[in-house]
């Protein structure tokens, strides 16, 4: 058996577990059951055994990311990680500034759904679509018209 020590932080508090566990899996329901009578709005959790990270534990949703991910691959939107989102941005996002409004053609296999998600995240603004002859044409108000800043 491997001993774990679990981490849950936020809201002005902290809670730490310690216990023995067969098993990573095993030893994220055994969190899992220890944490769900726990009303504290804690935001984040951290996982280790014999002083590796095993994992983290989004205390909001309650989903679980295993291994010692860096945190611009760690799912932060949509399932998307920060890294994922900021590419896909990249890739659609004005050439003359940023925060204008896009207007981008697209490869028809694109994936619509990781660029709707990047546009939200990083610009505040919904993306429409529309096939053209040379792919799929994709807008949106920029994020100067959503966010004003």
């Amino acid at each position: 058996m491997r001993e774990y020590q679990f981490s849950a932080s936020g809201g002005g508090k902290q809670r730490d577990l310690a216990f023995d566990a067969v098993g990573d899996d095993a030893a994220c329901a055994h969190v899992d059951a220890e944490m769900a009578s726990d009303p504290t709005p804690y935001s984040k959790g951290v996982l280790t055994a014999e002083g590796t990270t095993v994992g983290y534990r989004n205390m909001r949703n309650g989903g679980w990311i295993m291994g010692d991910v860096h945190f611009d691959d760690r799912p932060s939107f949509r399932g998307y990680s920060n890294r994922q989102l900021r590419e896909a941005f990249t890739s659609i996002q004005n050439e003359t500034h940023w925060k204008d409004a896009i207007d981008k053609v697209v490869p028809p296999d694109a994936n619509l759904d990781l660029l709707a998600a990047s546009a939200i995240f990083m610009a505040g603004t919904v993306l429409e679509t529309e096939v053209v002859a040379d792919g799929i044409r994709v807008t949106g108000a920029g994020y100067w018209a959503c966010i004003g800043a």
